[in-house]
């Protein structure tokens, strides 16, 4: 059987998380989504945080379940986009240690304090 060719698209949101599967022509062969888990720092006022580990299980899930419903295609191509401004903070060991979205506002109780 032919494979048809691919490309596999992730999305990295505020809100969710997508993978879809789209093919040349930009039919969406199969997608999935999920809402990115976000956490609450206590030690921080309006501070959320998300898990890093987390969320790559959830962009492998969620590629999984996209081509589970794509069928018989063959990747040929993948591509990224991410929430504005969101990082993941790695340690010495290059280790994801911590995963800060946009919305995260630890801090903004000295934003005034700086000119």
């Amino acid at each position: 059987m032919k494979h048809e060719d691919a490309y596999l698209v992730l999305d990295i949101g505020t809100g969710n998380v997508r993978a879809a599967i789209v093919y040349p022509s930009g039919k969406i062969a199969g997608v999935a989504r999920d809402d990115i888990r976000y956490y609450r720092d206590d030690l921080y006022p309006e501070s959320i945080y998300f898990k890093p580990d987390e969320l790559w299980l959830q962009l492998r899930e969620l590629t999984a379940a996209a081509l589970k419903q794509a069928g018989n295609v063959r990747i040929t191509a993948a591509t990224t986009t991410s929430q504005r401004e969101g990082i993941v903070l790695i340690n010495k060991n290059n280790k994801a240690v911590i995963g800060m979205p946009n919305v995260d506002h630890r801090g903004r109780e000295w934003e005034d304090t700086y000119p």
